[in-house]
């Protein structure tokens, strides 16, 4: 499902993989192409700064090849030319193989390996297809290669051990070399020409003569070959890599081995190439890495000068770091922290753990510490004492790491109970460190000092998940026993207790709002209002087990991701599920950055953190409630007769002071009524009825429109003929209450009062019973909700008692009411609540 909220914008902490990189020279300055799954990334060689990213492709790259200023990167069975990193154009044709191998030949001609056996040549210049070679299974082709001054020549390895000398221009095959008695893996033109190195998958390394077709010497190292290159200055060293990630040094004089780098890089090296005329080797491998090794020490051998890296292992667990969304933290399967720049790639660091390789037989990997599973930090605190806390595997003891210094701290926490640490927090002023512990203890201990300070029995099982407010009120804390409980910071007394029927795995804790959301093993997002204690939101609708939560910077919406391959946005004040964001892999951690502009995300396949640009940031996005169960398009014929949305509700036409003065009718006469008795003015006669004016006149009329009115008041009160009943009666035998809300919206708010005092509980409330069904049609239609609500109000306000007393006879349109109030009242409070909630965050802006 592609996301209307959220859109690809790049991945942070990805160099390289497996497809070997391309050197190129401008004059004295050299720039290293890397692959990354979909696009590919320029380095410059001198600093190692990230220069250009390439435009994504439609399929991963398999091969990269660069001349000039172009750049071709080979994806399924197309390859596309870039200029610049700009693409330019593309080179396909109805093949349906894959490329696995691209290399240039001369300053036109571009050659590429299908997985098919099949070779196509292509003049990128005029983009046309110059000659194909097809090749059966008795010769599968795995390495080609372009012999220095060899015109129109091209030699190709084979998995059969052979390899074949062919010219592009005649198609033909000039000559067939012998088998070397194992799949050739790689083919590289040495300085001398005619001369090659032949690598081989059981690991020989074969110097040899091409012209003569004679082998000048070999020598075998362990593992399989993947890379050879030389060194083309004054010294004559080979070097060749294996799948291990060691680094082998030859000396090609006395045909002997120099040095061993082992463990240069955790995995498989793909690819080894020397600069021309420096005594600089740049290698790259599996494990995301590319790295620069200089040859100027006394003894000839290498040290490690500059590197890129990122995870080798896929990230787990993500936070960012600052307020301002610079940095964020990453944790991995690798059993490394790191440090990612959303801004500048040179930033990225992996925080060191203080081991040393002892010997050359261990690997770096193996030195390090149990895989991090959780971690917190707070950035308060970074540049006085440690502000990272981290709980490992199995382990129970909780470290300690210092941001200023890129390191691990001074200080171990231990769990009490000496069982395994299953979860972190850090206080919101740094100075509080907390453990939850396997048996369910909770301890609680300085971080300045390391000192535990207290420790308290919390739940029956594995403590899952805790989070502290601002304020160090209460420390909250989940597990898999089925509660979610609020402890006193300080006494560490039990405040309130949530139980539900499978384990809650995870907390996260707004800080500016006190939400708290929470994941459990029923596929269920509940959210609770820490200050109240209540819980306020369910949110249903993942398939499988959900993996994160991160709430915006305003608290408004809840981001959650699943191992169902989603990644859903929950709007909180109505409710509803606003933005479905599918990807390929499952999900395993996202983090909001604190400026609103990114959400960051790890998935169980990718060594990268994508960032995902918030499209709300920069243009106008309409959200509607989404149910990808019941998703189904609009019926146009419905929308005709309007039926289009059954659950909207109108409002009146009438004066909103209408409706408040109705309700408020008793206090506002009240209010207006004078506080004592109008006098008449002292020069009229006492006895003598007057007009009120400037000049006091005789009013001849006052008693007889006193008694007019005395007779007119006796007839109201008979009530014979009210139109207000006549016209209700009338709706109720139509069973249409249109005429009769039209009427009652031109009557005064004191005629509507009157109205409704008068009603008769003649004929078993018969007038009760029309006024009870009209209003119970009102709220069924969704119309005039206002005016209905005013009338319902002041109904029950004026005649309760009448209605308790008589409730075996009216008792049925009363409950009927009631239902058809309660459905509508349900809508009008979600919007309420949205409306309240928005206008709060904006107070706080």
């Amino acid at each position: 499902m592609v996301s209307k909220l959220y859109y690809p914008f790049r991945k942070l902490g990805q160099v390289t993989n497996d497809v070997p990189f391309i050197i190129q020279n401008r004059g004295q300055q050299f720039f290293i192409t890397t692959c990354v799954g979909n696009s590919f990334q320029i380095y410059d060689c001198e600093k190692m700064h990230l220069l250009f990213v390439g435009s994504k492709t439609e399929k991963p790259i398999s091969s990269i090849a660069a001349l000039s200023n172009y750049t071709f990167a080979a994806s399924g069975s197309e390859i596309v030319i870039y200029k610049r990193a700009k693409e330019i154009g593309k080179l396909n044709n109805d093949v349906t193989g894959r490329i696995n191998s691209l290399i240039t030949f001369g300053s036109q001609l571009l050659i590429a390996l299908y997985n098919d056996n099949l070779i196509q040549i292509w003049n990128h210049f005029t983009q046309e297809l110059y000659t194909s070679l097809e090749f059966n299974d008795s010769f599968k082709i795995t390495t080609m290669l372009h012999p220095s001054t060899y015109l129109n020549k091209i030699l190709l390895g084979s998995t059969q051990g052979t390899m074949q000398l062919w010219n592009i221009r005649t198609k033909k095959l000039i000559y067939q070399f012998k088998s070397f008695g194992s799949p050739i893996t790689c083919l590289v033109q040495s300085p001398a020409i005619d001369t090659v190195a032949i690598g081989l998958l059981n690991g020989k390394i074969i110097l040899y003569n091409i012209k003569y077709d004679e082998e000048i010497f070999q020598v075998q190292q362990e593992g399989k070959v993947t890379s050879i290159t030389f060194r083309t200055d004054e010294e004559a060293i080979m070097a060749t890599a294996n799948s291990t990630g060691d680094i082998t040094l030859w000396d090609l004089l006395d045909q002997r081995v120099i040095h061993v780098m082992k463990g240069a890089h955790n995995g498989s090296i793909s690819s080894i190439q020397f600069l021309n005329y420096q005594a600089l080797l740049i290698s790259s491998g599996s494990d995301n890495s590319v790295k620069q090794w200089l040859f100027d020490s006394s003894d000839g051998l290498p040290r490690l000068l500059k590197f890129r890296n990122g995870h080798h292992s896929p990230p787990t667990y993500i936070r960012y770091y600052d307020n301002k969304g610079r940095m964020i933290i990453s944790a991995g399967k690798d059993r490394s922290l790191r440090l990612f720049s959303t801004i500048r790639d040179s930033q990225n660091t992996e925080f060191s753990q203080g081991k040393k390789r002892k010997e050359n037989s261990y690997a770096i990997d193996d030195l390090k510490l149990r895989q991090i599973n959780q971690f917190d930090l707070i950035e308060k605190r970074g540049k006085d004492w440690d502000n990272i806390i981290t709980s490992h595997m199995n382990d129970n003891q909780a470290k300690l790491w210092n941001f200023q210094r890129k390191a691990i701290g001074n200080h171990v926490l231990s769990t009490k109970d000496k069982s395994a640490v299953k979860c972190v927090a850090i206080s919101y002023c740094g100075n509080y460190g907390f453990l939850g512990s396997a048996n369910g203890n909770i301890d609680v201990y300085n971080v300045q000092s390391g000192i535990l300070r207290k420790s308290f029995k919390a739940h029956s099982k594995v403590v899952s998940s805790i989070v502290l407010d601002i304020y160090n009120k209460y420390i909250i804390s989940s597990s898999l026993d089925g509660t979610i409980k609020i402890h006193d910071f300080k006494t560490t007394k039990l405040l309130k207790e949530f139980t539900f029927d499978s384990s809650v795995t995870r907390l996260l804790l707004h800080q500016s709002t006190n939400l708290l959301a929470a994941l459990s093993d029923d596929l269920c997002i509940r959210l609770f209002d820490v200050e109240t204690q209540k819980h306020v939101r369910e949110f249903w609708g993942h398939e499988n087990r959900i993996s994160d939560l991160a709430f915006s910077p305003d608290g408004r919406w809840l981001i959650s991701c699943s191992l169902d391959c989603t990644i859903r946005t929950w709007d909180i004040p109505t409710g509803n599920l606003i933005d479905v964001l599918t990807v390929t892999s499952p999900v395993t951690s996202i983090s909001f950055s604190p400026t609103g502009d990114f959400l960051a995300s790890t998935q169980g396949d990718s060594v990268g953190i994508s960032l995902w640009s918030n499209r709300s940031q920069y243009m106008d996005i309409s959200f509607f409630s989404m149910n990808t169960d019941t998703m189904s398009p609009i019926n146009m014929n419905d929308i005709e007769e309007g039926k289009s949305d059954e659950s909207l509700i109108s409002l009146s036409s009438v004066n909103n002071s209408q409706c408040k003065t109705l309700l408020n009718l008793a206090q506002i006469k009240k209010r207006n009524k004078p506080k004592e008795a109008p006098k008449a003015p002292e020069k009229a006669p006492f006895f003598l009825p007057t007009i009120s004016g400037a000049i006091p006149k005789f009013d001849a009329n006052k008693t007889e429109e006193e008694d007019i009115s005395k007779s007119t008041k006796n007839s109201l009160d008979l009530r014979t003929g009210s139109e207000f009943i006549e016209i209700l009666k009338e709706c109720t035998l139509n069973k249409n209450y249109e005429k009769f809300i039209e009427h009652i919206k031109t009557l005064s708010p004191s005629a509507i009062d009157f109205e409704l005092r008068c009603l008769s509980v003649e004929n078993d409330m018969y007038e009760f019973k029309c006024l009870l069904e009209g209003l119970e049609y009102c709220l069924k239609e969704h119309k005039n909700f206002e005016l209905v609500e005013a009338c319902l109000s002041v109904l029950l306000k004026i005649h309760s008692s009448v209605i308790i007393e008589n409730y075996d006879i009216i008792g049925t349109y009363i409950e009927n009411v009631n239902k058809e109030h309660e459905d509508s009242w349900s809508t009008m409070e979600e919007l309420f609540q949205y409306g309240l909630c928005v206008t709060d965050f904006a107070k706080l802006q």
